[in-house]
């Protein structure tokens, strides 16, 4: 008859040690906020600061246009796909405001998604995002 096999804890340190050690990657790091300005975060004021005319049709219609441009923006922002949202206090501030709606309609608290819905709740004043880009915009678009 066999017996299995029993695990003792005998108070020897193991021989292998695993570690890592984290770097922040070389890059440049962006933060994406709404200037403070801007009053009226709500679709139908988003879309007048972006286009410099009022427009009827209503919140949902607004809402509607204002995804199909963050959506359209996100994919020629040149961003990876996905891109952690860190916490700096140095970082360069992003001005334009389609940009800075596509990333903070487009990221949780710990991420952007490039390929995510706009949340344009998320588009809040005092609001900010800030990413650390894994190298430089240029370096990627040469590519």
């Amino acid at each position: 008859m066999s017996r299995p096999a029993l695990l003792h804890n005998s108070g020897v340190p193991p021989r292998t040690v695993i570690q890592h050690n984290a770097a922040a990657p070389a890059g440049r790091t962006l933060i994406f906020r709404l200037p403070p300005e801007i009053r009226n975060t709500g679709p139908e004021g988003l879309l007048a600061q972006l286009t410099g005319v009022s427009r009827a049709g209503g919140e949902a219609a607004a809402g509607a246009e204002l995804r199909r441009r963050v959506n359209k923006y996100a994919a020629q922002l040149g961003l990876p796909p996905a891109v952690l949202v860190a916490d700096a206090d140095a970082a360069e501030p992003v001005d334009d405001l389609l940009a800075v709606c596509a990333v903070l309609s487009k990221s949780s608290d710990r991420v952007y998604l490039c390929d995510k819905e706009p949340n344009l709740a998320r588009i809040e004043l005092g609001r900010r995002v800030v990413l650390r880009l894994p190298g430089a915009l240029e370096e990627r678009n040469d590519d």
